[in-house]
């Protein structure tokens, strides 16, 4: 039972190891580009259009974890120091004049990452706001087998 217990910590430790490695070639290619910081204590409780509502760029990893009583529920961080499992970068609040550019850009960079990572890049667009016309796009952005592009909306 220890060696399984070892076994899965080394897996999940891989994990961290590439979504790190990937948080450090979006840092260089694009998060500097587009002055997208690291999380600090940004909180979404309020609605869009409330004071203290986020409204720069900033990214984070977002973690598989639980509740004490078991229940699963996402956490934001971007400590690399975690010790629970990370499963996506989130990019919050580009604009809809950087929309384009930056979704070219993350695909610019696929075979770079799958290059010095050996995965592939799913990425997701999705839209805040109205349909007619959202307000900021959030990227969802996960290392897998195959190389995956989505574009939904949220409101």
């Amino acid at each position: 039972m220890k060696y399984l217990r070892t076994y899965n910590e080394s897996i999940n430790n891989q994990s961290n190891e590439s979504y790190i490695d990937l948080m450090y070639i979006l840092q260089s290619d694009l998060f500097d580009d587009y002055d997208i910081v690291s999380k600090s204590d940004e909180s979404f409780e309020m609605g869009i259009d409330e004071p203290g509502y986020p409204q720069h760029k900033f990214w984070s990893f977002r973690l598989k974890t639980k509740t004490p009583s078991g229940f699963p529920y996402d956490e934001d961080t971007s400590d690399i120091n975690t010790d629970k499992d990370i499963k996506s970068i989130i990019v919050y609040n580009i604009s809809d004049d950087e929309k384009d550019s930056f979704w070219n850009s993350l695909i610019e960079i696929k075979d770079k990452v799958r290059s010095l990572i050996g995965k592939e890049l799913s990425i997701e667009e999705e839209a805040i706001g109205t349909p007619e016309c959202p307000s900021y796009y959030d990227y969802i952005i996960k290392l897998g087998d195959e190389f995956k592009m989505k574009k939904s909306f949220s409101n």
